[in-house]
C-alpha cells in the first residue's frame, strides 16, 4: 500500500497537483482519509448485507438441489 502511495504522490507532485501550502496539504489529507474511512465503511456495510442474503439463499439452494436430486433418482428408477 505504501508503494501506491509513493506513486500516487509522485504523479500528483510531476502534475503540481498537491497544494503547497501547509493547511491545504492538510485539508487534502484529511481528504483523502475520510473519503478512504467512508469506502470501507461501505465496504463493511455491504458485505453485511451480502452475508445476509447468502445464507437465505444457501437454505433455498440446499432445498432445490435436494429435489432436483430427488427427481432425478426417481426418473433413473423407472429407466431401469
Amino acid at each position: 500500500m505504501l508503494l501506491f502511495w509513493l506513486l500516487a504522490a509522485t504523479v500528483l507532485s510531476a502534475k503540481q497537483l498537491i497544494p503547497s501550502v501547509f493547511s491545504e496539504m492538510l485539508f487534502f489529507v484529511a481528504g483523502v482519509w475520510l473519503a478512504k474511512m467512508a469506502v470501507l465503511w461501505a465496504y463493511a456495510f455491504l458485505a453485511k448485507k451480502v452475508v445476509s442474503h447468502a445464507q437465505k439463499i444457501s437454505s433455498h439452494i440446499n432445498r432445490i438441489i435436494g429435489v432436483v436430486l430427488m427427481v432425478v433418482a426417481v426418473v433413473q428408477l423407472f429407466k431401469i
